[in-house]
């Protein structure tokens, strides 16, 4: 059964003609030789820079060119495994928030070697496939890619799928370089749907000086990416890097096929599932983790109730799941002909597999609330000041206040409550007059997310519920916030 061309990530050591161990992607002796050359009349570049979401890790995986499948498996376990495999895992990809994923690619011109062929002391091996595979393996790098890659993360804590959904249309497509619609878009939706925000981001090639100096912050993210962009564009050759690398058999330049073809060929198979599985479990742990992490997020009521226990205890059955799969992969790679899928190779080492599961029930989402409780004031457009001490339960609201107004004012009676960004306070005066004071949520000094200010207006009524006089008002020494 021959073996196939594969993409993999660059590392290194790896060059032109240098030999590969399929299964762990290691790099071996020099045993091609040939000149490298690109597809004539076709010296230019290429660049994608699209903004897409993502929700596995599996999908971050595949933006950062180490898919399993693409990989055929090869250097996805053990000490190989690259930065990018890093960057996917920190990036703690859930189905509870939403991530979308910044993705920017520079491709110069494409270089392989044209005709393959054995080195001189390759050769002399090829009548002892065994010396010859332990020596140079049995892939060859014959192409690579150069130029860079760029990576950002974007994630945004909303509770509702909802709204998640209605963000990444809004957000996701291909931009134009420096295209200031993409960097507005971000912040917009931040500040519109009141969520926290993180940003990181990875770069192959390109400036080295490239930073985020504030995590919260999306539209650095886009700068960032932009100023890649155009590093690449001034000068391309000083920026570009090698970052993926063609492997193909070295049975194409004439070399002995493998002693164990075909347990090679199964092993991957194996290597492939173990990867899938690894990223699927991924996905479970980071959703457990980031449901304890934010308890506050989430309803723990029931019958019978859900407990951080019981999703700690998940997330332990899961971690021994991966320690199961990462002893399947090196099996498989060391004794190939002895290579098991992970549920047979738990079933042989008599250890139960999966291991982990989901919770049944799992904590539902609490709806956001606007928090305005407190002491604060109201500051109204006429110089007044209101001193308040507002008490809230769920989304009712209810004050004692006072003001000095040709003399002390007392509230008497008040009620109110919060709808979404909406606020609305009534306030029966000592003086016998009515206030209405009603806001909105505004970010005011604050940058985007969950925390701001009240900006409104104050009705005066009559008896009859008649306006009689109106102000402009903002909140001050509050920090209002959505929980």
């Amino acid at each position: 059964m021959a073996f196939t061309t594969i993409e993999v990530a660059y590392r290194d050591d790896y060059n032109f003609g240098v030999g590969a161990d399929m299964a762990t992607g290691s790099p071996m002796g020099f045993v091609v030789d040939g000149t490298e050359v690109g597809v004539e009349h076709a010296g230019g570049a290429s660049v994608i820079f699209e903004v897409r979401r993502i929700t596995t890790t599996a999908e971050l995986e595949q933006a950062l060119g180490i898919d399993a499948k693409a990989s055929f498996g090869s250097g996805l376990f053990g000490a190989g495994m690259s930065a990018r495999f890093s960057y996917a895992t920190s990036s703690s990809v859930q189905r509870e928030s939403l991530f979308m994923a910044v993705t920017s690619r520079v491709s110069l011109q494409h270089l392989s070697i044209k005709a393959p062929k054995l080195t001189p002391k390759a050769a002399e091996m090829v009548d002892n496939p065994t010396v010859f595979a332990e020596r140079y393996g049995n892939m060859f790098v014959r192409g690579m890619d150069r130029g860079g890659l760029f990576i950002g993360v974007f994630r945004l804590d909303v509770r509702s799928e909802q709204d998640r959904t209605a963000i990444a249309a809004k957000l996701q497509g291909s931009y134009g370089l420096f295209s200031a619609s993409a960097a507005t878009a971000f912040d917009e939706v931040r500040s519109t749907y009141h969520a926290d925000a993180l940003v990181s981001m990875y770069h192959e090639g390109g400036p080295m000086d490239l930073a985020i100096t504030d995590l919260t912050k999306p539209s650095q993210l886009l700068d960032n990416a932009n100023k890649w962009l155009q590093a690449f564009k001034n000068n391309p050759d000083e920026n570009a890097v090698p970052y993926t690398v063609t492997l193909a058999p070295i049975s194409i330049a004439e070399a002995p096929m493998p002693p164990n073809a075909a347990d090679l060929q199964k092993a991957q198979d194996v290597l492939v599932i173990c990867a899938e599985e690894r990223s699927r479990i991924f996905d479970k742990i980071n959703l457990l983790k980031y449901v304890v992490d934010h308890e506050d997020y989430y309803d723990w009521t029931g019958n019978p109730a859900p407990t951080t226990s019981s999703l700690n205890s998940a997330i332990n059955g899961f971690e021994q799941d991966l320690d199961l799969i990462s002893m399947c992969a090196s099996e498989s790679i060391n004794h190939p002909s002895q290579a098991l899928t992970p549920a047979s190779f738990a079933q042989q080492q008599g250890k139960p597999y999966p291991a982990g599961a989901i919770p049944s029930p799992m904590p539902t989402p609490r709806a956001l609330t606007l928090q305005v409780g407190g002491q604060w004031e109201i500051v109204e457009s006429n110089g007044s000041h209101i001193k308040l001490v507002v008490s809230q339960d769920g989304d009712k609201l209810s004050a004692q206040a006072s003001v000095f107004i040709f003399g002390p004012n007392q509230s008497i009676k008040s009620s109110g409550h919060v709808s979404g960004d909406k606020f609305f306070l009534r306030i029966e005066w000592s003086n016998g007059a009515i206030g209405e004071y009603s806001a909105k949520f505004t970010q005011g000094g604050f940058p985007p997310g969950s925390q701001g200010i009240l900006q409104g207006t104050r009705t005066v009524v009559g008896a009859q519920g008649d306006p009689q006089g109106t102000a402009g008002w903002e909140s001050a020494g509050l920090v209002a916030e959505f929980k």
